[in-house]
């Protein structure tokens, strides 16, 4: 017989105890047994097998051996693993939409099929902020550490980790915006006819602590050091809708504005008229360090809506992508490199679309909203998404990002406990939306905090920090 020792008995409790402690609501019993076996007495007892009797799900069992007690128990322990198997549907997801099934729930990590790859991936929180997506190699060999502002990418036996991480904000000296009323902060007013103030509010600019973006069709104490808004309400891609000033003007009025601003800043201070001048204008240097956004194409569809059938909406799509698309290489020849750009939102939604459909109750959707024309608005943003993932590989050294704003529109709408769907409401701060078509500045607060932050984003990185992924 062999004696066993107080050493060994200490090291099997301290062991298996680590092992098993987490799992303890789990465990009914745990037998361990240790033999003489294989060799001389003189080299002691052999770490034979641990069996784990479970509450619920049966037995578990692990065996190892080795040269000595100690080694085979180590080995032996490494095996005392429980795991809980769960069978479920695993529909595809963007990266977004999984950040947003992690954070509503109680773990670490979420596993999801990714959108545009099929693939299994694992999404994760990082110790030192922000998450890491675990994707895959077809190839199933390991690559190199390559390092980026925003994403990292590294690979280890096989599997891609893909680190979004906290960095640098980019600090982009200048906004410049492309849109129509959701954006417009005074150029319908300068242009046409006056608007009552408020004209509008950059909560852009205030996020990433510039100054109020002027309007460029504003000439009265209009301040253009920060960038210059293009916006103007009723404005569409495509020229022919409700207003003048579709995108393709809006454009040219940015070119004109480069060239001019540029030509300012080199004349010499000598003048002290032209030194004045230069205290309002951007840095020639700044135009490749803004940022360019839009929101715009929401009036292409509604133009569309209104004088044609929802087929020919559909069938305008891909011109309207082209006329987008063909701006954005305008502005990246120009040396623009950074583009934030909002996909549409629920037109379906608007009260004044509901308010006049004819087919009420009938096609309407949960919450209230006229199903086929969402139908169309979200064939326009997966076009508009697919077009973005080509200006990527089309332009190398330019960043997008794509914030969906028809998604946090919808989360709004569908959340909130009161809508006005007829006349402006006396208190706006309790409405989504003030005249039927525009949301309310309560509603376009939260809008901002839950995209400016990424969660509605691809990639899902805040604006502050959208200049490099």
């Amino acid at each position: 017989m062999y004696a066993l020792t107080p050493g060994v008995k200490s090291y099997v409790e301290e062991k298996l105890g680590k092992a098993v402690q987490k799992h303890s609501h789990l465990v009914r019993e745990v037998d361990v047994r240790l033999s003489v076996r294989g060799g001389e007495l003189g080299k002691g007892p052999k770490f034979d097998d641990v069996t784990l009797f479970m509450k619920k799900h049966g037995v578990i069992r692990a065996e190892e051996d080795a040269e000595s007690v100690y080694g085979s128990m180590d080995m032996g322990f490494c095996w005392v693993v429980i795991v809980c198997k769960k069978f479920f549907d695993m529909p595809p997801l963007s990266v977004t939409e999984s950040i947003e099934q992690l954070e509503n729930g109680d773990h670490d990590f979420y596993g999801f099929r990714n959108e545009e790859t099929g693939k299994i991936n694992i999404l994760y929180r990082r110790k030192e902020g922000g998450y890491g997506i675990i994707i895959p190699n077809e190839d199933g060999e390991a690559g190199t550490l390559e390092s980026y502002n925003t994403y990292m990418l590294a690979a280890y036996k096989g599997s891609t980790y893909q680190f979004l991480s906290k960095k640098e904000n980019c600090g982009f000296p200048a906004i410049y915006n492309f849109g129509d009323s959701n954006s417009d902060t005074g150029g319908k007013s300068a242009a046409f006819h006056e608007v009552q103030p408020p004209n509008g509010q950059t909560l852009f600019a205030d996020r990433l602590d510039l100054q109020y973006l002027s309007a460029y069709l504003d000439s009265i104490s209009a301040g253009f050091r920060n960038g210059a808004n293009f916006a103007t309400a009723g404005s569409s891609i495509l020229p022919g809708g409700y207003s003048p000033f579709y995108l393709g003007l809006q454009i040219s009025q940015f070119l004109q504005f480069k060239k001019r601003t540029t030509l300012l800043s080199d004349l010499p201070n000598t003048n002290s008229k032209w030194s004045s001048s230069k205290v309002n204008i951007p840095k020639p240097e700044d135009f490749s360090k803004a940022l360019y956004t839009f929101n715009i194409g929401q009036n292409d569809l509604s133009y569309g809506f209104q004088h044609s059938h929802e087929a020919q909406v559909l069938a305008s799509i891909p011109q309207i992508l082209n006329n987008f698309t063909q701006a954005i290489h305008q502005l990246y020849d120009e040396g623009a490199l950074n583009f934030w750009i909002h996909n549409t939102g629920l037109i379906g939604c608007l009260p004044i679309s509901v308010i006049d459909y004819p087919l009420k109750p009938q096609g309407l959707d949960a919450i209230g909203c006229i199903e086929n024309q969402n139908k169309v608005v979200r064939e326009f943003n997966k076009q508009l998404k697919d077009r973005i993932s080509h200006l990527k590989a089309e332009l190398p050294h330019a960043t997008f990002t794509y914030v969906d704003m028809y998604s946090a529109k919808y989360q709004l709408i569908s959340s909130a406990k009161k809508q006005e769907y007829g006349k402006a409401c006396r208190d706006p701060t309790k409405y989504v939306s003030w005249d039927g078509i525009h949301c309310t500045d309560a509603a376009n607060v939260w809008l901002a905090k839950s995209i400016l932050n990424g969660s509605f984003s691809d990639p899902p990185v805040p604006i502050e920090q959208s200049c490099s992924h």
